[in-house]
């Protein structure tokens, strides 16, 4: 298989490491799929890379909104005041962070 260092941009790369594919994608990014689906090519892989992005990213933001919840209760907001500001109910907050 060819380095990563040596992959110049528009050309696929696939490793296979167990039930995993890294996949280089034609516009640069990288994506990691299960090799039963490596098939994937052009704009169906560059819109799995960016799906993939995007759910870090959202993973990151949950991460950071629930230490921004438990710093709140902390200075004494209510579930109620949480929930509003998060668009959802008091109890629905509170079930969702409570426990943390």
């Amino acid at each position: 298989m060819d380095n990563y260092d040596a992959l110049g941009v528009g050309r696929t790369h696939t490793e296979d490491d167990g039930d995993v594919g890294i996949t280089r994608t034609p516009g640069g990014g990288v994506v990691i799929l299960p090799v039963a689906v490596r098939r994937l090519r052009g704009e169906a892989l560059e819109v799995a890379s960016r799906i993939q992005s995007v759910a870090a990213e959202i993973g990151s933001l949950q991460d950071y909104l629930a230490e921004g919840v438990a710093h709140g209760r902390d200075l004494g907001l209510s579930w109620g005041v949480i929930g509003w500001s998060v668009g959802t109910t008091g109890e629905a907050a509170r079930q969702r962070w409570g426990d943390r």
